[in-house]
């Protein structure tokens, strides 16, 4: 991917997680789909927690992604016959995740610093990465959202301001987070 895509190789920000978070995504989701099998052992189920906690150590938002698939297999009664899978990647994730967990709560809050997780939850809430869909501020709505710094402050404000998003805009929101954020993903356009 750095190779057909010079702005992978040259800026080090990317270099440095996007290249990573890429391969540990698609080893994550394949080690999953190959676990839900009904031939498949309890090995790829453990395999896939653990893929999704290095993800999450790369990109801090995939953390929702599992327990929120674990609330899936456990409430859908389609997804049901998975519940075994998903509670044994569920398990390994938490411990691959303890250690960094309990350091960060150990750590003092940063005045001032911005958190990874919350930034990517609020930057990435906007679809099509546009501020009310207007061409100029493509790359960098949150620039112009006079709501975005205090979304921003902490996860509580980012998650609300998700929400809020969604109440006034769910079929815009729906069609940005199912369709055009993997799409923006997949393509592999340097938005900003």
């Amino acid at each position: 991917l750095c190779a057909v895509n010079p702005w992978l190789a040259t800026s080090n920000a990317y270099l440095l997680t996007e290249s990573l978070f890429t391969l540990l995504l698609f080893a994550a989701t394949w080690l999953s789909i190959r676990a839900l099998r009904p031939e498949s052992n309890r090995r790829l189920a453990l395999a896939a927690g653990l893929a999704w906690a290095l993800c999450s150590l790369v990109r801090p938002t995939t953390q929702f992604f599992l327990p929120m698939l674990c609330v899936g297999a456990l409430a859908i009664p389609l997804w049901r016959r998975w519940r075994r899978e998903a509670l044994l990647g569920l398990l390994v994730f938490a411990l691959a995740m303890a250690p960094w967990v309990l350091r960060n709560a150990r750590l003092p809050a940063s005045a001032g610093q911005p958190d990874l997780m919350v930034l990517s939850i609020v930057h990435g809430s906007y679809p099509d990465f546009r501020y009310e869909g207007r061409e100029d501020t493509f790359g960098y709505p949150y620039r112009y959202d006079p709501a975005s710094d205090a979304a921003s402050r902490d996860l509580g404000s980012a998650l609300r301001h998700v929400a809020s998003r969604f109440a006034a805009h769910p079929f815009a929101q729906a069609r940005w987070y199912l369709l055009g954020k993997p799409y923006f993903f997949l393509s592999l356009q340097d938005v900003q």
